[in-house]
């Protein structure tokens, strides 16, 4: 299973707090294939593509974060991502959700934090 997880750079996540990387280190434990992406790797090429990378969190003995190796793939090989991009809510992030409703709309890939969703009530 390939899960997307569409975030602020890895850089600014907090290791100790950040609920985000529970998430991918449970995909990892799952063995599922999990992949971080920021809103500056989405664009349309014909269709919706991301530049990921795909990452291996470990949570337990030494907090880490590996990146495994970079990709381009398109939104519609994720069967879910998620949407874990902090506020402020903002024109660029209603610009962001509003590329990925079309996405959303074609119901191939299950997202967790609804683009339209977060477009008609957003979550803070």
């Amino acid at each position: 299973m390939k899960i997307g997880f569409l975030i602020d750079p890895l850089e600014n996540l907090n290791l100790k707090t950040d609920t985000t990387l529970g998430f991918l280190d449970y995909g990892r434990v799952l063995g599922f294939e999990t992949y971080v992406f920021t809103e500056e790797d989405l664009f349309f090429d014909g269709e919706f593509r991301v530049r990921v990378s795909e990452v291996r969190v470990d949570l337990e003995q030494n907090p880490s974060i590996q990146v495994l190796q970079e990709a381009e793939l398109s939104v519609l090989e994720f069967d879910a991502c998620f949407i874990r991009k902090d506020p402020p809510f903002d024109q660029q992030y209603a610009e962001l959700m509003q590329m990925l409703v079309p996405v959303e709309a074609q119901g191939s890939v299950a997202f967790i934090n609804s683009p339209s969703g977060i477009l008609k009530a957003n979550e803070k």
